[in-house]
C-alpha cells in the first residue's frame, strides 16, 4: 500500500518505524489527546506494534512529506461485513507546514474508501479538541453523537464527540478538497 499525492505519501507502517512513532506517541501534546494518556513504555509499544500488524482488523499508516516521516494514521475495528471502520490520526512533527494534517486526511479518507472500500468511517474526538474537531468537519465529518463524561482524564470526566463521515460524502466533496489542499502556488 502507498497512496501518494505529489509529495505526499502514505504508507504502511514498519517495525522500522516504531522507535520514530514510540518518541511521537510519548509527546504531551499527542498523549493529551488520547485515551490511553500514559508515557508508554517501549515494551507497550512493542507489544502493541506485534498485536496490531497481526490482526486485519488494523491497519497503521505512516504520513511522509518530501520522503519525511511526519504522522500517522491508524484504522481500528476494521469490519468488511458492514464496510465500517473507526480511524485515528495524529501529527508526530510539530513543525509541519499549516495544512499538513488535513493532506493526510485526505490521504486517509482516500485510502479508507478506495483501497479499504469501507462505507463509513467513524473516530471519538475529546470536546477540548477543538483543532482536530474543525479538521475532522473540514473533511467532511458529521457530528453523530456526544458522549457525556465519557473518559477520565487528569482526575476529570471530559466529553468526547462521535463523528463518521459515508463514502458518498467524501466522494461529493474529494475534488473540492483536493484543489484547495493540493493546489499548486501561483498555478
Amino acid at each position: 500500500m502507498n497512496e501518494q499525492q505529489g509529495r505526499y505519501v502514505l504508507r504502511d507502517m514498519t517495525a522500522d518505524d516504531l522507535r520514530l512513532v514510540f518518541e511521537w506517541r510519548n509527546q504531551e501534546r499527542i498523549r493529551n489527546a488520547m485515551y490511553t494518556d500514559h508515557v508508554i513504555s517501549w515494551e507497550e509499544h512493542t507489544e502493541w506494534f506485534a498485536r496490531v500488524s497481526s490482526d486485519p482488523s488494523n491497519r497503521q499508516l505512516v504520513f511522509q512529506v518530501d520522503g519525511r516521516p511526519v504522522g500517522v494514521v491508524s484504522f481500528a475495528d476494521i469490519d468488511m461485513v458492514n464496510q465500517r471502520a473507526h480511524w485515528g490520526l495524529y501529527l508526530g512533527e510539530s513543525d509541519a507546514a499549516p495544512s499538513t494534517g488535513s493532506r493526510m486526511g485526505y490521504l486517509a479518507l482516500d485510502f479508507a474508501f478506495e483501497d479499504l472500500d469501507l462505507h463509513k468511517l467513524s473516530c471519538e474526538v475529546f470536546l477540548f479538541n477543538h483543532k482536530a474537531t474543525r479538521m475532522y468537519r473540514q473533511l467532511g465529518f458529521t457530528e453523530e453523537g456526544h458522549l457525556r463524561e465519557h473518559n477520565l482524564k487528569n482526575g476529570l470526566y471530559e466529553d468526547v464527540v462521535v463523528l463518521g463521515i459515508l463514502k458518498a460524502e467524501w466522494l461529493s466533496r474529494r475534488d473540492k478538497m483536493h484543489d484547495i489542499l493540493f493546489a499548486e502556488p501561483g498555478g
